[in-house]
């Protein structure tokens, strides 16, 4: 009788969630500026790899939607494991659900990545990434 109540205590323990599992993960909190209407749908998108960044939802880790207010937008996506991420956006003015662009390819909407790289033509993964390696992590991106 006593071998099963320990049995059972072990398992008990055994299958609660310890601390480092809980630190394991954060939070990214992101502020986009640069919002110059209030119609349309802020798409975000975050990639842990340069597959598909910045443009390849399907390749993306989480992808959001959010409705837009004309100025600074704030959102945040919780429980994300540590790790290397970029983070791309743009304001989906006519709510089409793609970057509208000229004849040339240059996007007609505004559009963003974490880091807010300097670079002309389409930024790289690696200009746009950061760490997520504590609880939380705040960015700005500017659109333009």
């Amino acid at each position: 009788m006593m071998i099963k109540i320990i049995l059972t205590c072990f398992l008990f323990v055994a299958q609660l969630p310890s601390n480092k599992q809980k630190q394991s993960t954060g939070t990214i909190t992101v502020q986009v500026s640069g919002v110059e209407e209030s119609k349309g749908i802020l798409h975000i998108s975050l990639y842990n790899s340069a597959r598909g960044f910045p443009t390849s939802k399907e390749s993306a880790v989480k992808t959001y939607r959010i409705e837009v207010v004309k100025g600074k937008q704030k959102f945040t996506i919780p429980e994300i494991p540590y790790g290397k991420y970029a983070i791309s956006c743009f304001h989906d003015v006519n709510s089409n659900n793609k970057i509208d662009v000229n004849f040339l390819g240059i996007p007609k909407e505004k559009v963003g990545t974490s880091n807010n790289p300097s670079s002309i033509g389409i930024p790289s993964f690696e200009d746009a990434t950061f760490q997520l390696n504590d609880s939380t992590i705040n960015l700005q991106i500017q659109l333009n």
